[in-house]
């Protein structure tokens, strides 16, 4: 089963596996990681920020 399948961000896997705590979820993704099950892109940068008008 695949909670997801597609890349996604750490606060969106969390809102679609309700109940498990940010410690759970990073403990698991971490093992994943190791396993081979899960690859982790980090992002060049964050969220587009809108410029001041």
């Amino acid at each position: 089963m695949a909670v997801l399948d597609k890349p996604a961000r750490f606060n969106e896997i969390k809102r679609r596996l309700r109940g498990v705590t940010q410690r759970v979820l990073t403990q698991s993704l971490r093992r994943l990681e190791r396993n081979g099950m899960v690859v982790r892109r980090v992002a060049e940068k964050a969220c587009p920020r809108t410029p001041p008008s």
